[in-house]
């Protein structure tokens, strides 16, 4: 993805050919943007469970990569805002909110109260291998009740980026309702972006 970014202002056809692919496999894999696929079934390499002898089953957090693709989406309508990015806007959008409601459901880490505080996975699957500092990939066991600045940090960009376009929609709509639907959303965004 980070290819993706760079390119966008003098490949644009590479950008938006690596969204495409990767909304195809988030589709594929239920919401989550997976670490690593196949290439001949778009599915996740690594498994979203880890079984150690003799332990329960418990969640694999290599399996997951946060969410990038706003930032390529936003690069390729800034440098073109024509009517065929501002359509893949609205996929990656969309997608935005499948991304969140699989990683509140399976990567959320939560206070006392059942408040949303962070969200965990591996440092391998951020990109940011070192990010855990001395606690490192292997200590997974601490990975499981600490979030990550990196993964936070994101997830709020992600949405903040969502409720820009939001907006967007709503301005570009010649229809009442649907203006209506994108501006709720957009403050929906924003105040999830709260966390």
């Amino acid at each position: 993805m980070h290819v993706a970014l760079a390119t966008a202002p003098y490949h644009p056809e590479l950008a938006k050919a690596t969204v495409k692919f990767w909304l195809m496999v988030q589709k594929q894999n239920g919401g989550v943007i997976p670490r690593e696929v196949r290439k001949e079934n778009l599915i996740s390499l690594w498994f979203d469970k880890t079984i150690r002898d003799g332990a329960e089953p418990r969640a694999n957090l290599t399996y997951t990569n946060p969410y990038l693709m706003n930032w390529v989406m936003d690069a390729l309508y800034r440098f073109d805002p024509s009517a065929e990015n501002l359509a893949l806007m609205k996929e990656v959008s969309l997608s935005i909110d499948s991304y969140t409601k699989w990683m509140e459901a399976n990567r959320s880490v939560r206070d006392r109260d059942g408040l949303i505080i962070g969200f965990n996975g591996s440092a391998l699957g951020t990109g940011a291998d070192n990010s855990r500092g001395e606690i490192g990939n292997k200590g997974e066991d601490e990975a499981y009740q600490t979030g990550f600045v990196d993964f936070l940090a994101q997830q709020i960009a992600m949405l903040k980026d969502k409720s820009k376009w939001d907006q967007i929609f709503a301005d570009e709509s010649s229809n009442l309702d649907e203006e209506k639907s994108y501006r709720e959303s957009a403050r929906a965004a924003l105040a999830k972006a709260q966390y």
